[in-house]
């Protein structure tokens, strides 16, 4: 199978409603849906999500405001002048307006949001990504005419003037700014197309060195703290809520999730091969639950651009998948043999299977080890707890006999991965016995 071209962002796409295949195969815990977000065809480039939810991409020619429930185009944000190559879209911290970076005449187009006129507020050569320190205060990642040098610049909106805060080795890679203030950027490499795999790291320098580099100084690779090793061509960072990183490559082709210390919590998908572009988690800070694997949908999701710069430009939404509990043949049970069935779980997890008497009004999250469980049953009725291991397919199948004595419990299960597959639970499952 040929690798896809992959741009991962948080805020994704444009163009056409149409469900087509999912581009990006979603790892364990996590599912995808895909739509058509541009021509095939047209390069796109640059992406970000609005301050109502809906996503701004440029699709080759236009700047649009995307719905990613439906794929289609609410209205058109920026026209473009023929032939422009687009490298970034990214929304000020306000949003009030959008930043448009294009590496054809190297423009930086500010674009207000409530209909106003589109200005060049800057020109920087090669610029490739954006994030922004503060409002009208913005980082610009740009390379040079050797492709193995690059600069990350302060820019200031309002008055287009730049400053260098940061001279690096390599050609020019993503550039973000976390919730503490402290800048990371994802290093790359001048080899193409086959880069030395895992020779390549995310590099972060805190807010205190960043604000110590204003004016006649800068830094370099030697001031940067690895965060991560072992990329081999980062394309896209995003943090979400919690502090987790994303980071697509764009040589392996993947997606991976990083906690804090930069340890591998969970790989959303591969099967893509991650381009120039962005990546930008959308969290849902006010939820219990993680944008992460096995957690529940409403911790947010990842929208991801995958293109082949050819044929097509689809959406990926990346959310996480719940395991699920079941029973063969269905609830209410007859008299005989039947199975307990537990499906999508962690791949060779352990499974805590409790049963219960009754059900909560609602799920509470309990933590454990720094990820959320979700109970959906009565501690106080607990009856048993069952611990069982899973197979390859993150599946396991309880033999069990109904002799006809009537009864109702409560089944719901909870996971445990290995470090790649983060734990969760099931909702509850009512397990009738005629």
């Amino acid at each position: 199978m040929s690798k896809r071209l992959l741009l991962a962002v948080a805020c994704a796409a444009s163009l056409a409603c149409a469900t087509s295949w999912a581009s990006i195969t979603p790892g364990p815990g996590w599912q995808n849906a895909a739509v058509a977000a541009a021509p095939g065809g047209a390069f796109t480039g640059g992406m970000d999500r609005l301050p109502n939810g809906h996503l701004a991409i440029y699709d080759g020619t236009a700047i649009v405001e995307v719905d990613p429930s439906t794929g289609n185009v609410v209205q058109t944000l920026y026209t473009a002048p023929p032939f422009t190559f687009g490298s970034f879209v990214t929304v000020d911290p306000t949003g009030s307006y959008l930043l448009f970076g294009e590496s054809s005449a190297n423009t930086i187009t500010k674009v207000p949001l409530s209909g106003g006129t589109p200005s060049v507020v800057a020109t920087v050569v090669f610029n490739f990504s954006c994030a922004f320190l503060a409002p009208d205060v913005a980082l610009v990642a740009h390379g040079d005419f050797t492709f193995n040098a690059t600069k990350i610049v302060r820019l200031d909106v309002t008055t287009g003037a730049t400053d260098l805060i940061a001279d690096l080795i390599g050609p020019s890679g993503p550039v973000v700014v976390d919730a503490h203030g402290d800048v990371h950027y994802g290093s790359n490499t001048i080899q193409f197309p086959t880069p030395t795999i895992g020779a390549e790291d995310v590099l972060r320098f805190d807010a205190a060195q960043v604000a110590s580099a204003i004016g006649p100084t800068f830094l370099t690779d030697a001031d940067a703290t690895v965060v991560v090793s072992g990329v081999t061509a980062p394309a896209g960072l995003a943090f979400d809520s919690e502090g987790d990183l994303f980071v697509s490559d764009s040589s392996l082709g993947t997606v991976t999730e990083y906690g804090p210390g930069g340890a591998i919590k969970s790989d959303l998908g591969n099967d893509v091969f991650a381009s120039c572009g962005q990546i930008v988690a959308a969290s849902n800070a006010a939820s219990p639950s993680q944008l992460g694997a096995f957690q529940p949908q409403d911790g947010g999701a990842l929208y991801v651009l995958s293109t082949d710069f050819s044929t097509f430009n689809d959406l990926n939404v990346l959310t996480p998948k719940r395991p699920q509990l079941t029973s063969t043949p269905t609830s209410p049970i007859p008299v005989g043999p039947f199975s307990v069935d537990l499906t999508e779980g962690p791949q060779f997890g352990t499974c805590f299977l409790f049963v219960a008497l009754t059900t909560l009004p609602a799920e509470i999250a309990a933590d454990f080890n720094g990820t959320p469980y979700f109970i959906g049953f009565n501690p106080a009725t607990l009856v048993a707890t069952v611990t069982l291991p899973l197979d390859a397919n993150g599946a396991l199948s309880i033999p069990a006999v109904n002799h006809g004595t009537p009864g109702t419990v409560v089944l719901q299960a909870a996971c445990i991965g290995n470090l790649l597959e983060p734990a969760g639970t099931t909702p509850t499952y009512t397990l009738t016995l005629n």
